[in-house]
């Protein structure tokens, strides 16, 4: 999935908590292109699923990312985490 321009917050569309993005089980990878994208909203990771994170430029993720799931970074680039993570 690679993410550009704006992404609105999903709540009204069923999603457990509000997240923008929601994972459940398996392993997903996440690509972010550029430095102008914006997603507004948590990142969720449900049922020990897994996210890599999958970018060539250094990236800062502000989002919180929450539940039981795993992050991983992988590529080149840098990746910050500076959301309030559980």
């Amino acid at each position: 999935m690679a993410l550009l321009g704006v992404f609105p917050g999903f709540v009204d569309r069923g999603l457990r908590g509000g997240n923008a993005l929601q994972f459940t089980g398996g392993s997903n990878t996440l690509t972010l292109e550029g430095t102008n994208w914006q997603l507004n909203g948590g990142i969720g990771i449900q049922q020990a699923g897994s996210l890599t994170f999958n970018q060539t430029d250094d990236q800062t993720v502000a989002n919180t990312i929450s539940g039981d799931g795993s992050v991983t970074q992988q590529g080149p680039g840098t990746l910050t985490l500076t959301g309030a993570n559980t």
